[in-house]
């Protein structure tokens, strides 16, 4: 239990301090409507800052955040008036670039200046010194501190946008520039001070985060992933949610194995690219139906890593998973409907119902074994679909519909968005921490524990491991996960019904990801996605609704798996293992 409390509080320290990081990319992208890429290069400005500061003047670093506020607001400043004001007049796609190029450029001139070696804090006034908070939670001081200065600052800044007039006219700007000149508000004075107070918000982070985090000139990327995620999370452009995301990814931090995902040895830096191409989707030119397309991509990622726990780390092939997400979406849309409950509220309470109904089954279903166990899932699951189709409680065989009417738009709290894009966002942010847990899980003891059952059952057995209760415990996780995303379902949406919710071809789907991307590795769950999802959608697009073409798109599902299980029973995450050994030789 003190272990438990102590990683809760090392968490929402680290959150408070993952905050203020965030806060500066949610100012800047708030009033001017783009996304700064060079962010962690500023914080890491901040750091080096901060280091440089202390050592030159012989103080604690900590006494340096006017310094670094300065440097932060300065380097804003001159970037907004010397490049990003003339970036802004092309279109988005030159506005990417050029943070891009801003990104490098901050980056490369700190790797020649600095070198590459990683610096960090010695002295100090309160370097090696702790407290003990009591419950056995020792807490480094310079952690504690930092934490505190983080919200002080962040109070700031939030005092300055909502109690000022300057603040005042940066919300203006931020809600319409046009209207905000026509009352005589400088726009482009506003923007620059955005680019200020958002640069001085990440390098007073950065001052404060050196105290007990080494910094090197290619730390810029890794925040810049975590505040992204955090103001996904929180929602583009929103102060208090920055804070309170801050707090959550914080927490997840103080999950072991965290920070292991970021020194992935295979491409980490390609992974992340691939990660930022995703977060910046929207901000290319696309269709409506592309934007679909994406948000079901992660959606069945999602799906994907939650069935990959059981069937791809654990071996037991479940074929029932649509009976989860069916729990989880009607959960959702019944408490929004009949009693106004917020999504974020009926979301865990879905969740807890379907964990809850897969012990209830998973019990005796675990007592069986290879096949049977597969056609026992899939008879649970069309159990539970006929009798959703007979319940008039949630619309029987009709189903339910949210009506957007009812509700005014946008709704975080409900959930409820006439714009995609939010709805990507929010599913954006589960699917980066879906990724974290699951490089969590498979590192975790249980994650061991399922390899063994997977190889051999009996020595898994001797060993002392307790194989069902084990498979239990992994078929809840994934429970879980199917849930969570059935919630998301609910309110994207917006109608529900048993044929289309629970299906058992959303169950079959949902195994199809992760076997044709590779059952039991990280990535094969969102590999296997990327490359279903958008043959279901655009073949069913292009030629399902041909004459005689209908089904098309199923018959190349089933010549893919077929060929994937013929030739290579890993997926494609195999093929990819297998190239590269080859390349090795």
């Amino acid at each position: 239990m003190d272990i438990l409390v102590g990683s809760l509080f090392a968490g929402l320290l680290i959150g408070m301090i993952l905050a203020l990081v965030a806060l500066g990319l949610t100012i800047i992208f708030g009033v001017m409507d783009i996304v700064n890429f060079a962010h962690g290069e500023f914080l890491m400005i901040g750091m080096y800052t901060g280091l440089l500061t202390a050592q030159g003047l012989g103080i604690d670093p900590l006494f340096t955040l006017p310094v670094a506020a300065l440097v932060g607001f300065l380097l804003g400043i001159i970037c907004y008036f010397g490049f990003i004001k003339y970036v802004l007049r092309g279109p988005m796609v030159a506005q990417l670039l050029g943070t891009f190029g801003l990104m490098l450029l901050l980056r490369n001139l700190a790797l020649l200046i600095f070198g590459s070696e990683d610096r960090s804090v010695h002295t100090g006034l309160l370097v090696g010194k702790s407290f003990d908070i009591g419950m056995g939670i020792i807490v480094p001081a310079t952690k504690l501190a930092a934490a505190g200065l983080s919200v002080a600052a962040f109070l700031a800044v939030w005092l300055l946008m909502n109690r000022t007039r300057v603040g005042k006219a940066l919300t203006a700007t931020a809600l319409d520039a046009q209207g905000a000149r026509y009352m005589g508000i400088p726009t482009e004075r506003m923007n620059a001070l955005a680019w200020g107070v958002g640069g001085a918000s990440v390098t007073i982070a950065g001052a404060l985060l050196v105290n007990f985090w080494s910094v090197n000139p290619f730390i810029g990327l890794l925040f810049t992933m975590i505040a992204f995620a955090i103001v996904a999370l929180g929602g583009f452009g929103s102060i208090p949610g920055a804070f309170f995301a801050g707090l959550v990814v914080g927490l997840i931090t103080e999950i072991p194995g965290f920070w292991d995902f970021f020194t992935y040895t295979f491409d980490a830096e390609w992974m992340m690219a691939v990660g930022l191409a995703i977060v910046v989707f929207p901000l290319f030119p696309h269709s409506s139906f592309a934007m679909s397309t994406m948000i079901q991509f992660l959606m069945f990622s999602l799906y994907g890593m939650g069935w990959n726990t059981i069937g791809g780390y654990g071996g037991q092939v479940d074929l029932g998973k649509a009976q989860y997400v069916g729990i989880g979406a009607y959960t959702t849309a019944v408490m929004l409907i009949r009693w106004d409950v917020p999504f974020w509220f009926s979301m865990p309470i879905g969740m807890s119902l379907s964990v809850g109904w897969s012990f209830i089954i998973g019990y005796p279903l675990f007592r069986l074994k290879g096949h049977y166990f597969a056609i026992a899932t899939i008879a649970t699951s069309l159990v539970l679909k006929d009798l959703f189709e007979v319940w008039d409680f949630v619309g029987a065989s009709r189903g339910i519909e949210i009506s957007p009417i009812e509700f005014p738009t946008p709704d975080f709290m409900r959930l409820l968005f006439r714009d995609d894009i939010y709805y990507f966002y929010v599913i954006l942010g589960f699917f980066f921490l879906g990724i974290l847990y699951i490089n969590w899980f498979r590192k975790s003891r249980l994650g061991f524990q399922l390899r063994s059952i997977k190889d051999n059952e009996d020595v898994a057995r001797s060993l002392g491991i307790n194989v069902h209760w084990a498979k239990i415990k992994t078929y809840a996780i994934a429970t879980a996960f199917v849930s969570m995303v059935g919630s998301f379902h609910a309110c994207y949406v917006k109608n529900i019904e048993p044929e289309d919710t629970m299906s058992l071809d959303i169950s079959i789907l949902i195994a199809l990801m992760a076997m044709l991307g590779g059952a039991g590795s990280l990535w094969g769950p969102i590999i296997g996605a990327g490359i279903l999802i958008p043959l279901k959608s655009y073949l069913k697009e292009w030629l399902g609704a041909q004459a005689g073409l209908v089904g098309i798109d199923l018959i190349l599902y089933a010549t893919i798996i077929m060929l994937i299980s013929a030739f290579e029973p890993r997926g494609v995450w195999g093929i990819v293992e297998k190239i590269r050994r080859k390349r090795r030789k």
